[in-house]
């Protein structure tokens, strides 16, 4: 029972900084004011990994299954397949403001060619979700600890492990994107 306490606690954070990207994206998008755009699109741009790391969240459950059983490993499943329609759900509908402001007015022809954006959007999502979870890294620390970041950041440029890694966190948040992005509700209009 305690685990199930425990996981409830850091799941309704880790939903919480998911939301922030939405909450920022859409202001972005609303935005008339370029400097309040850039400023919240930084926001979301730094926030945004925050989405799919839900998903990467279930490598705990093989922890969890070692350490509870019956019922209680039961509702700790749920919790996690809960978790991952949350990060793909939030991811798509963070993506949605960025989205329509890129393709806003633009014929079918010129929206096919601007998909190679939301790919190298999604190598940064990649390179994000590296730094979550290999160096433990936050969204925040952008903003409070920069210099950690450029350490982890060229730490992890010069690892082939972890650019491999990158890129398969890439390719996940690629293949999430094309796969349900027309299955989640847009958040704007």
């Amino acid at each position: 029972m305690d685990i199930l306490v425990f996981n409830l606690g850091w799941m309704s954070f880790n939903v919480i900084l998911a939301l922030i990207p939405i909450v920022f994206g859409i202001l972005m998008y609303r935005n008339k004011n370029i400097i309040a755009k850039v400023g919240f699109g930084l926001i979301w741009f730094f926030f945004l990994p925050n989405t799919i790391y839900l998903v990467t969240d279930m490598a705990h459950i093989l922890r969890d299954m070692k350490r509870i059983t019956g019922v209680y490993l039961a509702v700790d499943i749920t919790l996690y397949l809960i978790l991952i329609i949350l990060g793909v759900i939030t991811f798509i509908m963070a993506i949605d403001p960025f989205e329509k402001m890129l393709f806003k007015n633009k014929s079918k022809k010129k929206i096919r060619e601007n998909i190679p954006i939301i790919y190298i959007l999604n190598f940064f999502v990649g390179f994000g979700l590296v730094l979550g979870r290999v160096h433990r890294l936050n969204s925040w620390d952008v903003f409070i600890n920069i210099q950690d970041v450029i350490f982890y950041s060229l730490k992890t440029f010069m690892s082939l492990k972890l650019m491999i890694l990158v890129f398969g966190f890439a390719i996940l948040s690629q293949f999430v994107y094309m796969k349900f992005r027309k299955s989640v509700p847009k958040i704007t209009t």
